[in-house]
């Protein structure tokens, strides 16, 4: 039960529906891919395991992943991507974190030697 409400609190919070800047072309279908692989990616980050200090550190967790959020994808022209996320306030327009995917046969794939961690950069 608690597991569901930790989910729905989550869903609702990365919903919130900014605009993402999407700069060159990109399909809405790879849109939503590229958003799904980059939530997933800060998920992994934050959640790190289900050790019993990490369920301790669970609210503080849940508070720390709803303040991230994607606000622009840049688009080359060699099918990757590079996906700029920020942190905090709408009005801090600090980016913190950079993700680089690259469109596979298999779809959008994290590329993990071009991978930034979420930090200022």
């Amino acid at each position: 039960m608690l597991l569901l409400v930790i989910s729905g609190i989550l869903w609702f919070a990365m919903r919130r529906g900014t605009p993402i800047e999407v700069i060159g072309e990109l399909p809405t279908k790879d849109v939503a891919e590229i958003k799904s692989l980059v939530h997933r990616k800060m998920r992994q980050q934050i959640f790190s395991g289900f050790s019993w200090s990490s369920i301790k550190r669970l609210p503080s967790a849940i508070r720390e992943y709803s303040t991230y959020e994607i606000v622009r994808i840049k688009v080359y022209p060699d099918k990757h991507v590079w996906v700029f996320v920020r942190r905090g306030s709408k009005k801090q327009m600090l980016l913190n974190g950079r993700y680089d995917l690259e469109k596979g046969t298999n779809g959008w794939q994290m590329v993990p030697e071009r991978y930034d961690d979420i930090g200022i950069f």
